[in-house]
This record gives structure tokens, sequence and C-alpha cells, in this order.
């Protein structure tokens, strides 16, 4: 019995030796992450940013299944980044010093209507990071050039901390969400007023259509 008793407590870990083995997982980990770099980060930016649009996009379908007429262009949004329309049926976002309205009432006998928020997480309000050269079919009038910066503008934020970009939103061909990557600047305008290349993404935008 003493034997068996003996044999039991050679058994386990001591909790000096659980903190050693994690201080020693740390440091490699760590390590690991240094010796990768800035590429290590980055490449985890993108998957975020992929994963989080694929989400963005859902939450578009669904707005636009339950408000097939509604227009998505310059009659409820001042900014191809306004975001809105996910966020609150009735809003009035400030950005263009008018009231935007409600969007459909709900219909019962279609079962339609706006049955938002649509986004979980619907993001934050920027007031310094909206580029309004940019218009709502994608194309750009001063590449580089930010214009006059909207304020109390609703968006949802990518990876890098930027606004993402709904363009075409009328017209379900080329309907798409766009970040601007890591260099923080838009540069698929050109592609976006090419027909058949307006989802193709230039640089290191992250340019997903919606169909």
């Amino acid at each position: 019995m003493k034997g068996m008793q003996h044999i039991i407590k050679q058994t386990g870990f001591t909790l000096i030796e659980l903190l050693v083995v994690t201080f020693i997982l740390a440091i490699v980990g760590g390590a690991v992450v240094v010796a990768l770099g800035p590429d290590f980060v980055e490449q985890q930016e993108q998957t975020a940013t992929n994963y989080e649009m694929d989400q963005v996009r859902d939450a578009v379908l669904r707005f636009m299944q339950d408000n097939p007429t509604h227009d998505l262009t310059t009659t409820t949004r001042c900014t191809p980044a306004d975001a809105s329309f996910l966020r609150q049926d009735g809003y009035d976002n400030d950005c263009d010093n008018t009231d935007e309205g409600t969007i459909n009432t709900w219909d019962i006998n279609y079962r339609l209507g706006w049955r938002g928020p649509y986004m979980s997480n619907p993001g934050a309000t920027t007031s310094d990071e909206i580029d309004t050269d940019i218009g709502f079919d994608g194309d750009e009038t001063t590449p580089g050039t930010p214009g006059v910066l909207q304020t109390n503008v609703p968006v949802i934020l990518d990876a890098w901390n930027q606004p993402y970009y709904f363009f075409d939103l009328n017209d379900t061909d080329v309907a798409r969400i766009v970040s601007t990557g890591p260099d923080l600047d838009y540069d698929s305008y050109n592609n976006a007023v090419t027909a058949g290349s307006e989802c193709v993404a230039e640089d290191d935008d992250v340019v997903l259509c919606l169909r």
C-alpha cells in the first residue's frame, strides 16, 4: 500500500512546473510573432477583414430582400461609406443636413419592411476618414484627395480602422463592398468604371461583390 501511494504522488505536476512550462510557451510564442513580423500581423488583419466582409455582405443581402425597392444611392446616403441603412430605420445621419425619413414600413401582406438592425456589431461613427471624392459607382474624381470630410456618418470599420464603401447597391450585377486595405488608399477606381472589372481589386484593396 505504501508503495502504491508513493507511485500516485509522483504522477502529477507541481504548480511551479506548470508555471515554468507556461512561461516557456509564452516566450516561444512571442518569438514566433517577432520572427514573422509585420507580415504575420497583416495576414491576421486580412483574414479578419475577409471574414467580416462576408458578414457585411449577408447583412446587405438581407436588407435588400426585405426592402427590394429602396434606393441606396444619394437619395438616402450622402457618402458610399454610409451604412445607416443597416443600423436603424428612420435614421438621420446629419451629414447632408436632411432627414432621410423611414425606409420601408412593414407590410404584413407581403412580409416586407425594415427588420434590422442587420449588423449585430455595426461599427462606429467616424468624422475624419471618409473620402468624399469617391462616387456611389466607385469612381473617384481626384484620386488621393479626400475632399470635404463628412461628419456623423454611421459606418462599419474594417481591420485597419477604415470604413467599408458600398458601391452600385442598386445594380445587383456589380453591387459590392470595398475595403481600402492596409495602405488606407482607395486604388480600384479605374476598375469601378470599366465594364466587367467592377469586382476586380487593385493593389491592396479588398473587393467583394454581392452576387
